[in-house]
């Protein structure tokens, strides 16, 4: 059980950062294939924690409509790689006079948008 974890982990470490020794084996992380997005309105040090409600949905619809466009529309985001705090952040920040959170009202929305749903 355990060296299938350390396995499982070490493929996803060279999945994201490459391999250190076979400079060949490139990761998502640092792959210059892998184009950055910058979103419109926020600096590239943003953190979604500092965000409100608005700056919050805003950001990630951006990044999912970008998301479209780079496929030429085929293809609609379903899946976001989202830190564990900026998870939680958008489950407890509250649009004003409602109970709703960023994170309900983006599940909703993108999965409309989406035609499936997104997680």
């Amino acid at each position: 059980m355990v060296l299938n974890q350390n396995a499982q982990q070490t493929l996803q470490k060279v999945a994201f950062l490459g391999h250190a020794k076979d400079t060949r084996l490139t990761g998502l992380l640092n792959n210059p294939s892998v184009e950055v997005y910058n979103i419109k309105g926020t600096s590239a040090n943003t953190k979604v924690q500092a965000m409100d409600f608005d700056k919050s949905v805003a950001f990630f619809k951006e990044m999912f409509l970008a998301g479209m466009e780079k496929t030429k529309r085929i293809e609609a985001p379903n899946t976001f790689a989202i830190d564990l705090l900026d998870l939680a952040h958008l489950a407890l920040t509250q649009r004003n006079n409602t109970d709703t959170t960023a994170l309900e009202f983006l599940t909703k929305s993108l999965s409309a948008a989406a035609g499936r749903d997104v997680a």
